[in-house]
């Protein structure tokens, strides 16, 4: 980093300003970090609130001819973030997108998690669209660019967000232009993406301002990523009406998802109802906290799954058993999409997917229309898994450029390449023994040097028994390294075959990769089934380990309910000291409320 860049870094990351002369331009603030520790001082700063370019060589330096050309490969903001170790597994990275209409007093909301691939829009009130910003936490907020009134003495406005200060003191705010959010532009960039000529199976045009803002988001996504988008979800616009509406305060003081106290995790309600074995899981079931559902038959449906789970003890074991080894495989499946995914990655979702027919199994019947999806899971999903089985090595490094990608058996050359390395291990062998032979030098031995290659090192103490062939490469505090015409030839050949083999390996890896985008689709609609699942046994766990029972919904006002335990409390507390209380909210009843402040929270 250099100037300003510099400066700023080394304040916030507490590193050391160096610099260097820049003739005219004076000494050139400078700092910077190992590239192996990237993704923390990356992360430090996006907490700050920072943007942060990335750059990259576009081309070999061995190749190039005067300086190595350059570019910003992309843009890492707080909401555009695509490395899972950057990310909480629990929660969703939400980017927004907000606009007021110009028409009336509604404001269109968009907002996506390029993780996941979610996308969603909705037509809100004010008052509606800052509970729905406090519900989804976005990281980051993009607007159009307003302009402020001269202040005294003042010749050129200052440029802000067009966005009432509830939301842009409250969260971190980038400034778009008008350009981004124009009806034409942000239309058509969603027609692009989506490959559409029809807007209204997207909710157009009853949210028009929705998918205004949509389109503002996928403007900001190719400006910051460069290169294709992540494969996104079909836009989904949602009302508010389905939902019980929770305003800030409320969601605030009833602890849904981390204490007032401290904001943490522990003595929250999704503390205390959180049984998940999955990070998918875990994401919907904050979800679920946040959003609950207005409609009973809805509502039913969920009480009747997780009563079936109740009575199937059993059943709700092993699928608690077979849920606690699948990877997060919808952040997988876009990692796939954005080209991020490595070896590992494919080992994962090949491992989870293998799962599959015995969750079918175990599944197969229940009654349950929430939990049908696993009869009917994509034949496709089987041969891919097949596939990856066949294609990706068992244990492969992290980097794509390391070999031990591929295994055996997929490309005739590169099984040829990897068998003149293996047969270059053993020739290396018996080229020392021979050696050591023809030399009487039993402390012999042939090593490798990235600097310097192949050599044979011989102590100090053996010197003279060297013989003529033998040319003098390095020297040491205890012994001499030595190579020969043989050893040279041989090293040409392997480090060759290796160089080769390495590149092969990369590019069947590249292929692969984009054969498996097809598959991102149905691989995400599994990480949905799997998370209703999750948390559907979470509540069933939950149930069963605290004797809950399953309560009567109907379209009454009333509230009536007998020994009631608060869900958080009693699990603070010591084992059976919490006292149950009973509570009537009707017309024809009066109960007292000995304990007020803890109903209330119920």
């Amino acid at each position: 980093m250099f100037f300003e860049d510099a400066v700023i870094a080394s304040k916030d990351l507490e590193l050391t300003l160096t610099g260097r002369e820049g003739g005219k331009l004076g000494r050139i603030p400078m700092a910077g970090v190992p590239q192996k520790a990237a993704d923390n001082y990356i992360a430090k700063l996006l907490e700050k609130g920072h943007k942060v370019a990335i750059c990259d060589q576009m081309e070999d330096a061995s190749q190039a001819k005067g300086l190595v050309e350059r570019k910003v490969v992309r843009t890492i903001t707080a909401g555009t973030i695509i490395e899972t170790n950057l990310l909480d597994a629990s929660k969703n990275n939400y980017l927004a997108s907000v606009i007021k209409s110009q028409k009336d007093s509604f404001y269109g909301l968009a907002y996506v998690d390029i993780s996941t691939g979610e996308f969603k829009i909705s037509k809100l009130t004010y008052h509606n669209l800052l509970a729905e910003l406090n519900r989804i936490s976005p990281s980051e907020i993009i607007g159009i660019v307003g302009k402020r009134q001269l202040k005294p003495f003042q010749i050129v406005p200052e440029e802000t967000l067009d966005l009432p200060e509830g939301i842009t003191n409250n969260y971190n705010c980038t400034v778009r232009s008008a350009i981004a959010f124009s009806a034409e532009n942000a239309l058509e960039k969603i027609k692009q993406v989506f490959d559409i000529n029809s807007l209204e199976g997207f909710g157009f045009p009853e949210y028009t301002q929705g998918l205004i803002a949509a389109g503002a988001i996928i403007d900001y996504l190719q400006e910051t990523q460069k290169t294709d988008l992540p494969k996104l979800d079909v836009i989904t616009p949602y009302n508010m009406d389905e939902f019980v509406s929770i305003d800030a305060n409320t969601a605030r003081n009833l602890e849904l998802v981390q204490t007032v106290r401290d904001n943490n995790y522990k003595g929250s309600l999704f503390w205390s109802i959180n049984r998940t074995k999955t990070n998918m899981g875990a994401r919907l079931l904050r979800k679920w906290i946040q959003q609950p559902l207005q409609n009973i038959f809805e509502i039913k449906k969920r009480q009747d799954a997780v009563e079936e789970f109740i009575e199937n003890s059993k059943i709700r074991l092993d699928l608690a058993f077979l849920l606690d080894k699948v990877y997060d495989i919808e952040r997988l499946a876009t990692k796939i999409s954005n080209n991020s995914v490595n070896g590992r990655d494919f080992v994962a979702l090949r491992d989870s997917l293998k799962l599959l027919p015995d969750f079918g199994k175990l599944l197969f019947n229940m009654k349950s229309p929430l939990l049908s999806c696993f009869s009917e899971i994509n034949s496709g999903i089987a041969d891919f898994v097949e596939i990856i089985d066949k294609t990706v090595d068992e244990s492969p490094p992290v980097g794509l450029k390391e070999g031990n990608l591929i295994k055996p058996g997929v490309n005739k050359e590169l099984d040829y390449l990897k068998s003149l390395l293996g047969d270059g291990k053993e020739w290396l062998s018996n080229f020392e023994n021979k050696e050591k032979e023809r030399t009487g030098i039993k402390s012999l031995k042939v090593g490798y040097s990235k600097n310097f290659g192949f050599f044979i090192e011989v102590t100090h103490s053996n010197t003279s028994l060297v013989p003529e062939n033998y040319i003098r490469k390095q020297t040491l505090s205890n012994a001499e390294r030595y190579i020969t015409p043989e050893l040279k030839k041989h090293e040409n050949e392997i480090l060759s075959a290796e160089s080769k083999s390495i590149d092969m390996e990369y590019q069947i890896f590249c292929n692969f990769r984009d054969y498996s985008k097809e598959f991102v689709e149905p691989v995400r609609d599994l990480a949905k089934s799997i998370a209703v699942l999750d948390v559907l046994l979470s509540f069933a766990e939950v149930a069963a380990e605290l004797n809950y029972i399953k309560p009567e919904i109907n379209e009454s006002s009333d509230i009536m309910i007998k020994d009631g335990r608060h869900p958080v409390i009693e699990q603070l507390l010591p084992l059976g000291s919490y006292v149950p209380n009973d509570l009537c909210i009707s017309s024809i009843c009066h109960s007292e409320l000995d304990s007020e402040s803890i109903l209330f929270r119920i």
